[in-house]
């Protein structure tokens, strides 16, 4: 099979008839060695995807973002050891120093804004605008840990850095980085949305897949920046990707610098640089950065050993981008593929272990699993989960898999697996779960939180989210969960006094122990 039709095989699931696709670009040594474009941009007006077809990048915007700190940098205007309340007072309100340099490697400790607002109450398809990030930002009092002890992904370090560079060079961020980037590199369509009425002519509508070919809009409905919101096509990136081989905009220092692992206070080094995820693939280094957001994905790796540059842009989220990249790298560098982890094949088990509450070892990933009688099958959210063998389901047409025991289940996404238990929900003693009711304020989210109890059992009460259950761990009368399609949270309650809880701590994967007093 030749080269270009074994890549292409990996995109069938773009080439049905009238679905989102995407744009796929391969290059070594700065040449091209594969360009096509799969799908559609638009259903409802049967616009196929074309070279002019351009997406929104989502996260891969971050590491533009750096390059504009580092020119800046360069110039003498800023230090990477700056503290960030130096240049924004008027945003930052807790007592650490987090220098510019912990900014861009994602070891401030500063909560991430997305989440900040989700706890808040407000939904991903609210308007969002610049405004309510930095509102969001200014209200933390308090950091997720002490600066550079570990690594933990943040957006709002990158809209901070936005606001740097816009502050001290005096220009709106978007005309900066258009000016001192994307012209210079010869970028003509590409640039950031800063406006959410703003018209981007031939930018491919963002889809939901449901896993089984039903496709939904899925509206980006903020116009934000820093962390997100570049918009190209893969040959204009591109310009951009082969600036780190060929420097064009930046010394090469400050390039290498984005593409250093840095040293955490423990001596340890992550694996964040400037924007750019540096990992470990058959004994290269790769240098990659995925994005996500509604329904646009976009993935770019990079192998600098082999001078190979990989581009994927999608405006939908039926495959994981990541491992298609690594896929592409093994045709073109002739590696063997990686064989999708096989695990045993039990005896069915029991009937109940198909469907139920599932959680990850630390409760910060849930799957609800129900059973469909009207389809005679098992669903996660609207999706079938399709037998194949055994205890073996696939979810939809997905390349993710569930192997079932009697106590859980294995999801496998490629080589890559991860262990959920099956929770019992069981409801409280009888009189016990008065002891967690009653209302919980916090001005960092600033709102209120109210925990009810109907039948032993406990809810959470919050004006923009409803009512929802909260589900009690294992082996803790203290630590809660929440599963559902508006919060999914850690409810731990605490400082327990005359038979009452006077206190509950919020966490999700990227918010650390936001702190509620009962009121």
């Amino acid at each position: 099979m030749s080269f270009e039709k074994r890549i292409d095989n990996l995109f069938q699931i773009w080439q049905r008839e009238l679905c989102p696709g995407g744009q796929i670009l391969v290059s070594q040594y700065g040449k091209t060695l594969y360009r096509k474009n799969f799908g559609y941009a638009n259903l409802e007006f049967n616009m196929p995807i074309t070279n002019k077809t351009y997406f929104h990048l989502a996260s891969l915007s971050k590491q533009v973002t750096v390059l504009a700190l580092m020119l800046l940098v360069e110039e003498g205007k800023l230090s990477l050891e700056d503290d960030v309340k130096e240049h924004l007072p008027e945003y930052i309100h807790f007592t650490e120093k987090v220098s510019l340099r912990q900014l861009i490697n994602n070891t401030s400790g500063i909560r991430d804004q997305w989440q900040s607002l989700n706890f808040s109450g407000v939904r991903i398809n609210d308007t969002i605008s610049q405004e309510d990030l930095l509102g969001t930002i200014s209200r933390q009092r308090h950091l997720n840990f002490a600066p550079n002890s570990q690594y933990l992904y943040s957006n709002s370090n990158f809209t901070l850095l936005a606001e740097i560079v816009a502050k001290i060079s005096g220009q709106a961020f978007p005309e900066f980085v258009r000016k001192r980037i994307f012209e210079p590199l010869g970028m003509n369509s590409t640039l950031i949305r800063s406006e959410l009425d703003q018209i981007l002519p031939l930018r491919a509508t963002s889809y939901i897949d449901d896993g089984q070919g039903n496709f939904k809009v899925a509206t980006l409905s903020y116009s934000v920046y820093g962390a997100t919101s570049v918009t190209s096509s893969v040959d204009d990136f591109h310009k951009f990707v082969d600036n780190y081989r060929n420097p064009k905009v930046g010394q090469i220092d400050s390039l290498k610098f984005m593409e250093n692992q840095p040293q955490l206070a423990d001596g340890e080094f992550s694996t964040y640089g400037g924007g750019l995820m540096l990992n470990d693939y058959k004994g290269f280094r790769v240098v990659e950065h995925g994005g996500a957001d509604a329904g646009f994905r976009a993935h770019m790796l990079r192998i600098p050993e082999e001078d190979l540059a990989i581009l994927i842009f999608s405006n939908t989220q039926n495959m994981v981008l990541s491992l298609i990249a690594r896929r592409i790298a093994n045709i073109v560098l002739n590696l063997v593929e990686d064989k999708p982890a096989l695990l045993e094949i039990k005896e069915q088990s029991e009937q109940r272990a198909r469907y139920g509450l599932f959680a990850s070892e630390d409760y910060l990933n849930i799957v609800k699993i129900q059973f469909d009688k009207e389809k005679n099958a098992f669903k996660k959210d609207e999706t079938i989960l399709r037998h194949l063998e055994h205890n073996r389901y696939r979810l939809g047409y997905t390349a993710t898999e569930y192997y079932f025991s009697k106590d859980g289940f294995t999801e496998v996404i490629g080589p890559n697996t991860k262990d959920y238990k099956f929770i019992a929900d069981k409801p409280l003693p009888p009189g016990d779960a008065y002891a967690y009711c009653g209302k919980y304020y916090s001005e960092e989210i600033a709102g209120t939180y109210e925990i009810v109890c109907r039948n032993n059992f406990l809810y959470f009460k919050h004006f923009r989210h409803g009512e929802h259950r909260i589900y009690q761990s294992e082996n803790s009368n203290t630590l809660f969960f929440s599963q559902n399609k508006r919060l999914n949270a850690l409810f731990t309650f605490g400082q327990e006094a005359q038979g009452k809880f006077n206190k509950l701590t919020l966490s999700g994967g990227r918010i650390k122990g936001i702190e509620l007093n009962r009121i």
